[in-house]
């Protein structure tokens, strides 16, 4: 972060929603611009999937009268950038803490195309999966019988490795 020469909001943005807010201050005269945004850190709770994230400044109105003239105000950073305000160089996201649940995602969502109903229909939704899969994989139509060879991998799975019980489809 660099530009500081005033105190400014910080606003963490989720969807256009506000997360969090900071003021981010000027650093002091023996510390430079490197360590102003060091506690600056929320951790928050989030679905899973596509979101837009936003970190910005709060814009400060400028009121000047129209009868008083003002100098130019030219600042530079270090990229030699005419900047007047702050500016954010890079944002960190971490995670996920103490996940719950795999979440729904469109990902998720191309890959699971079928939930089965009981056990009578575990078999048909696995074939439609694996299909898919498979089409993606050998980037052609799968034909019949490399379906099921792939199949016989799913049928001879132990039960407690790969369970092919309703609940735990998504």
């Amino acid at each position: 972060m660099e530009g500081l020469r005033e105190p400014h909001e910080l606003e963490i943005l989720l969807d256009r929603k506000r997360l969090a807010s900071f003021t981010v201050k000027p650093p002091s005269a023996k510390e430079g611009h490197n360590k102003v945004d060091m506690n600056l850190k929320a951790r928050v709770t989030v679905t899973a999937g596509a979101h837009d994230l936003g970190v910005t400044f709060v814009q400060q109105p400028f009121s000047l009268l129209e009868t008083k003239r003002q100098p130019y105000q030219a600042h530079w950073n270090l990229h030699r950038h005419p900047r007047v305000t702050p500016a954010v160089y890079q944002v960190s996201i971490t995670g996920p803490y103490n996940a719950t649940g795999h979440g729904t995602t469109s990902s998720r969502g191309r890959i699971f195309a079928c939930t089965p109903t009981g056990p009578k229909d575990e078999q048909d939704c696995a074939k439609k999966i694996l299909a898919a899969l498979l089409r993606r994989a050998y980037r052609q139509p799968v034909a019949a019988a490399q379906l099921e060879k792939s199949m016989k991998f799913i049928d001879r799975a132990a039960p407690t490795e790969i369970s092919m019980r309703a609940s735990r489809w998504p």
